[in-house]
């Protein structure tokens, strides 16, 4: 090895430790108003997604004691920003944004959706217009702009939201209404190598939080107004009408980083996100295109609902896939599974949890198989499945 690259390589590990060193001590300084950070476990949770997590529920009455923070927050994202090497992209349906951190959000006229206010709050608001440079391309395109009770597919729009909010350490937000998909929405937690370990890791930080708006009433009491994926197949399309092929709405998964000939279990998902592909067979590298749960830290699904009601045949529907690990959480979710094979595939376990589910209709409310390890569910509501309100097909306990 000469000098420079010599140079260069504990060069790129000081700044590493550096970067590492002073966000654990801002982390735990408190600057958040009302902050749970664990100053032990800093690296947990990504410290924007946390904090939009926690104060989320207190958005529309605590607006302006929040909005302050925005600069603390564009200084937390810089800090959480370690340079890693990242699949690329192998279709510009799954655009990668891990370059194109820098942006800003305004609001639209004529509307009443503050999609400036969230992005202040770290969120990224699906309705929000965003110009920005993909990963690996030259030119900058809008991306985003979903629009509910439009009827139109927002299947695009929702997915590159939520790809930017994963990669720019943002929660994706979806204000109340109604958004039409057409096809699996793919909430992806990426593995990479590491620039100085050379080391297969997975992204813990970047996970995908997708968080649903509440609504209060006058007397400042929560509402049953939530945002919906409302399943609409164009006519033609068979992609789920498979119930021995089950596709879901929305799918929130980890890329596997064992070994190819170590196998996690017997039941590895290989998700169809042209994405998930890398260009290698070696038996000595993890297969990325497929599913390891036991690494879905960190993903959040709360407070959005599901309708599969209302397409031509959806035998093999299912609402939403999850079957996250550690710090995962599924919560405050219905499910219109009517004419659908289930509501939920798996559900998170593992240091995860389910709360205050509700599925009405489909043959089962849920199915479940060795990815999802040790599931806890609390407070679950099935309703007219045709065979069974839960089918069990894993090894550990439910």
């Amino acid at each position: 090895m000469s000098i420079l690259s010599l140079f260069s390589t504990q060069l790129a590990r000081l700044q590493w430790i550096f970067r590492g060193a002073l966000n654990l001590i801002l982390l735990c300084l408190g600057n958040f108003p009302d902050s749970r950070t664990n100053c032990s476990k800093p690296y947990e949770q990504n410290a924007r997604q946390l904090y939009a997590h926690q104060r989320l529920g207190h958005l529309e009455i605590k607006m302006k004691k929040i909005n302050g923070h925005s600069k603390f927050s564009a200084l937390m994202l810089w800090l959480f920003t370690i340079s890693l090497s990242v699949p690329a992209a192998a279709d510009l349906t799954q655009r990668t944004f891990s370059d194109a951190c820098s942006f800003s959000v305004q609001d639209k006229s004529g509307t009443a959706i503050n999609e400036a206010t969230y992005f202040n709050l770290g969120l990224l608001s699906v309705t929000a217009t965003i110009n920005v440079t993909p990963d690996g391309e030259a030119t900058a395109l809008d991306i985003g702009s979903a629009l509910p009770d439009d009827e139109l597919d927002d299947s695009q729009a929702i997915q590159d939201i939520i790809n930017l909010a994963r990669d720019c350490d943002f929660a994706t937000y979806f204000p109340v209404g109604e958004y039409t998909v057409s096809d699996t929405i793919y909430a992806m937690q990426r593995v990479t190598v590491h620039e100085i370990t050379e080391k297969w890791e997975h992204k813990r930080l970047k996970a995908n939080v997708l968080i649903g708006q509440k609504i209060y009433d006058a007397s400042g009491n929560l509402t049953d107004q939530k945002p919906t994926l409302k399943l609409k197949v164009p006519s033609g399309n068979t992609t789920f009408n498979d119930p021995n092929n089950s596709k879901p709405v929305l799918w929130v998964w980890s890329q596997r980083r064992d070994k190819i000939n170590d196998p996690v279990d017997s039941s590895d998902a290989v998700p169809t996100d042209p994405n998930a592909t890398m260009p290698h067979k070696d038996p000595s590298e993890p297969d990325v295109s497929a599913e390891q749960a036991s690494l879905s830290f960190n993903q959040v699904v709360k407070g959005i609902d599901v309708d599969l009601s209302d397409t031509n045949d959806n035998s093999g529907a299912v609402g939403i896939r999850h079957a996250g690990s550690q710090g995962s959480t599924l919560e405050n979710v219905y499910v219109n599974a009517t004419g659908a094979y289930a509501g939920f595939y798996n559900v998170p376990g593992q240091g995860g949890g389910t709360y205050k589910i509700k599925v009405e209709g489909g043959k089962h409310a849920i199915y479940g198989n060795d990815q999802a390890r040790y599931p806890m569910i609390a407070g679950a509501e099935f309703i007219n499945q045709t065979d069974s309100s839960i089918l069990w097909a894993g090894q550990s306990n439910l």
